[in-house]
């Protein structure tokens, strides 16, 4: 593949149904807090904190104030410190009420469906898998 061009990542079949996967056992990608902040693009953040409540190379958990449906795609911008933003697209896996006094109305696991190259170099980056990586 050249270098510039998207990368669709595989959604493999899981071996046994997502309502009998339990836990951490259910991801294939270890979580991480990471200090990124995430905003869908063509519309204004989905809630007032925007930062990521933890993220992996398979996919990331935000909060939303806003309904949304699982399964529909959302494409998101996610920011670092130190890169330029990065655009992705991603699949709502799961949506979760949250408690009244948490920051919003919902946790919103995302699943990467579609990821840049540089995109991956900056998640791996930011979850200390190779912290010596530049742009």
């Amino acid at each position: 593949m050249r270098h510039g061009h998207a990368i669709k990542l595989a959604l493999s079949s899981p071996s046994q149904p997502e309502e009998a996967r339990q836990g951490p056992e259910r991801r294939k990608h270890r979580r991480a807090q990471a200090p990124v902040s995430c905003r869908p693009v063509g519309m204004q953040a989905l809630a007032k904190n925007t930062t990521a409540l933890d993220v992996s190379l398979g996919g990331v958990r935000i909060y939303s104030d806003r309904t949304l449906r699982v399964g529909a795609t959302l494409t998101l911008e996610l920011h670092t410190e130190e890169f330029p933003p990065v655009t992705c697209t991603t699949e709502i896996a799961r949506i979760e009420l949250l408690a009244p006094e948490a920051p919003a109305l919902f946790g919103v696991a995302l699943r990467f469906v579609d990821l840049h190259p540089v995109a991956i170099e900056v998640l791996r980056h930011q979850l200390g898998r190779d912290p010596s990586w530049r742009p």
